[in-house]
Order: structure tokens, then sequence, then C-alpha cells
């Protein structure tokens, strides 16, 4: 049984990126913080 993942060949994932489209503020602020915390970085935002 293989451990490692098909689509990074081994190295890991490969990078997702993430744009968070959403006219609510506060939860728009927690959605990116959220996100924060699991990848270290936003890529955009859209209010």
């Amino acid at each position: 049984m293989a451990t490692g993942s098909r689509r990074g060949g081994g190295r890991g994932m490969p990078p997702v990126r993430v744009l968070v489209v959403e006219d609510y503020e506060p939860f728009r602020r927690f959605a990116c913080s959220a996100l924060e915390k699991v990848r270290k970085h936003t890529d955009g935002q859209v209010s």
C-alpha cells in the first residue's frame, strides 16, 4: 500500500490557490482567518 500522494508525486501536495468571495465583511474576515491558520497565507479577497 502506497503512502505518498499521487498528485504530488510523493513530494507533498501541490499548492492550492484560494479566493474568498463574500459580501459580509465579518464572515469574510473569519473565513480568511481560519484559512490563514491552516495555510499561513490567503491569496485574495473580494467583497
